[in-house]
C-alpha cells in the first residue's frame, strides 16, 4: 500500500461502458427480426430469441437508468504497487473515517521510512 485517501467519484464506474451495453440491450427486442432476416426459420429459434431480446431489453433499461442516475458520491482509494483499488462509501465522510485515513497514511509512511525488513524465513 502507498497512499490511501477519500475522494469524489461517480457512483457508475464506467458511464461509456453502461451506455453502450444499455444500448445494446434496448436493442435486444430486434433479435428476433434479425435473426428471420439472416434466414432462421425454425419457431423455436426465434421464440427463444424473443425471450433473451426481452431480458436483454430489461437489463439494458437498468443499466441506462443506472447511467442516467449516477452521482458524486466519496470514494476510499488505495494506491498499491499494482494499481488502484476503490471501494464506494454509501454515506458521507465522517470525521472519524478522516482520521482513520490520517492515520492509516502516518502509520504507513511511518513503515516506509524504518528501512529493510528482517527476512523471516
Amino acid at each position: 500500500m502507498k497512499t490511501i485517501r477519500i475522494e469524489p467519484r461517480t457512483s457508475f464506474k464506467h458511464p461509456v461502458v453502461g451506455t453502450v451495453l444499455g444500448l445494446l440491450g434496448v436493442a435486444g427486442p430486434q433479435l428476433p427480426r434479425a435473426a428471420s432476416f439472416l434466414g432462421v426459420k425454425a419457431w423455436e429459434w426465434i421464440e427463444s430469441l424473443r425471450i433473451v431480446g426481452f431480458f436483454m431489453l430489461v437489463v439494458g433499461i437498468i443499466l441506462l437508468i443506472g447511467v442516467l442516475r449516477r452521482r458524486n458520491i466519496p470514494w476510499v482509494v488505495i494506491d498499491t504497487q499494482n494499481g488502484e483499488r476503490c471501494f464506494p462509501l454509501e454515506k458521507e465522510v465522517t470525521p472519524d473515517v478522516e482520521q482513520l485515513v490520517q492515520d492509516l497514511n502516518t502509520v504507513h509512511s511511518a513503515q516506509s521510512n524504518i528501512g529493510a525488513r528482517p527476512n523471516l524465513n
